[in-house]
């Protein structure tokens, strides 16, 4: 009976321990916002994300999170704060054990580039560009 009830607590610590929090999530898309954000300011740089949030955001029935950075540029030199978003869709593992996010839409200085209301609005190009660079960033992460 104790061996089966240490196996048990074992496999319950080892099964909280895996879980994925939201703040561990947004963490991830931050720095996938931040890199598509970046590749659409190209040849300007992000100086300083000075913050970041997420939200979730109810698109056509279905739930996905908004990552919004506040941000300055390199090359700003009076330091002005730039607003930047991203719109991820987000499949959770059972109880939240893994996360896995794909960008969906990126929005910056009243550009947008990816999905809106089911259709691809900006260049197909850049968008196809800006999600494999942020797979790539994410998947290191």
């Amino acid at each position: 009976m104790k061996k089966c009830m240490f196996v048990l607590l074992t496999a319950s610590a080892l099964s909280l321990s895996a879980c994925v929090s939201e703040e561990q999530a947004d963490a991830k898309m931050t720095e996938g916002c931040k890199a598509a954000i970046a590749a659409m300011i190209e040849p300007n740089t992000i100086k300083e994300v000075k913050s970041s949030s997420g939200a979730s955001e109810d698109v056509m029935g279905d739930m996905y999170r908004r990552i919004t950075l506040k941000y300055v540029e390199a090359e700003d030199f009076a330091g002005l704060e730039k607003t930047g978003s991203c719109l991820f869709s987000e499949q959770w593992g059972p109880a939240k054990t893994s996360h896995t996010a794909m960008l969906e839409q990126v929005v910056y200085n009243d550009t947008t580039i990816g999905k809106k209301d089911g259709q691809v609005v900006g260049d197909m190009q850049a968008f196809i560009k800006l999600t494999e660079t942020v797979g790539t960033v994410m998947s290191q992460k």
